[in-house]
């Protein structure tokens, strides 16, 4: 992760308006804007998501900012700019940090950061990052684990009516490809279908149970071919001659390992 923050030299000088951070492996950004920055301080597209209370910017309106600033993609002569700057490639990053974040529209520049020098907000704010995300069955309710250990149950159906996720929410399979956006940003299913982390946490109903507690409850269910033959006294054959005729439900992992519900191999003993 590498980290900017976003000043103003003409306005305020000195003052952070914000933070860029950019996710190298994914190629991501996103914007976390300052709770004392003003949205008349702001670009046009950060001004209008402060204006609505969104202090949290998304990596799709976090791109189209960044692409404001730099050389656009469709420029003639791009292959000898890229030559010209030792470029082998059209990279937003790499672009924007020739020139420091700066460009003609505004007085706004980007200065290198540690994560450790964030102001206590941004730290705090940070904290409240998604760390994973669970689809329940049969349903459009997710349980989420927030990195302050807090664990939210969530029904996505209030975004049932967004144009972009309506088809998704519609049909279970494509709900279920649910997975963290970068960062724990948020949820997402692709490109351009994504919850944002500030609406999720703020959303749902938040259960008496700490992420923590939801790990060791999720190992504490599952026992694997090993464990079941231990509880069971048997061999992995009779284990895969009880899956095979019903008597036993199992899960398999992509690499094929079995996974059993603890309590069902229990009740095989009474």
């Amino acid at each position: 992760m590498k980290l900017f923050a976003i000043r103003d030299q003409a306005n305020n000088p000195g003052t952070d308006l914000g933070y860029l951070i950019y996710y190298p492996k994914k190629k991501q950004f996103f914007i976390e804007l300052s709770e004392h920055a003003a949205a008349e301080d702001l670009p046009i597209l950060l001004s209008q998501m402060r204006a609505r209370g969104v202090l949290s910017i998304g990596s799709e309106l976090s791109l189209a900012w960044v692409s404001n600033r730099i050389i656009p993609y469709g420029r003639q002569m791009l292959s000898r700019i890229l030559e010209d700057n030792s470029l082998e490639e059209y990279d937003e990053f790499q672009l924007l940090s020739l020139v420091n974040g700066r460009c003609e529209q505004d007085d706004l520049y980007l200065r290198p950061l540690r994560e450790s020098l964030l102001p206590a907000q941004i730290q705090s704010r940070l904290q409240h990052k998604l760390r994973e995300v669970m689809p329940l069955p049969y349903t459009r309710e997710i349980i989420a684990v927030f990195r302050d250990e807090t664990v939210r149950r969530i029904d996505l159906t209030e975004w049932m009516n967004t144009p972009e996720l309506t088809p998704i929410l519609e049909k279970e399979a494509q709900f279920q490809t649910i997975r963290t956006e970068t960062g724990g940003n948020g949820v997402t299913w692709g490109r351009g279908k994504t919850i944002g982390v500030q609406a999720l946490y703020e959303a749902g109903e938040a259960l008496p149970l700490t992420g923590e507690e939801l790990d060791y409850l999720s190992f504490y269910r599952l026992a694997d071919t090993a464990d079941a033959c231990a509880i069971l006294g048997c061999t992995r054959q009779y284990m895969d001659q009880l899956v095979k005729k019903g008597r036993l439900r199992c899960h398999r992992t992509s690499s094929g390992r079995m996974l059993f519900r603890r309590y069902e191999i229990e009740q095989l003993l009474e």
